[in-house]
């Protein structure tokens, strides 16, 4: 079950990417990219901002990229 966790979080991150060679996949990066979502989300709904903003969207994307793994 691990395993199929695993291939099916590889399998949806390289989906979405033009060079799939060249990016390596790390377990941790995808954990921690869908934990900082949730957490940016969270912050953002109760302070009753408007998630649909365009600076509100670049802070989100800045978000979730803390904590990487350089590879």
């Amino acid at each position: 079950m691990a395993l199929g966790c695993v291939s099916t979080a590889k399998l949806t991150m390289w989906s979405t990417l033009e060079n799939k060679l060249d990016t390596p996949f790390s377990m941790h990066n995808v954990k921690q990219a869908f934990y900082n979502k949730y957490m940016a989300e969270t912050i953002i709904v109760n302070l009753s901002l408007d998630l649909n903003c365009q600076k509100i969207k670049t802070i989100i994307q800045k978000c979730i990229e803390i904590g990487r793994i350089a590879a």
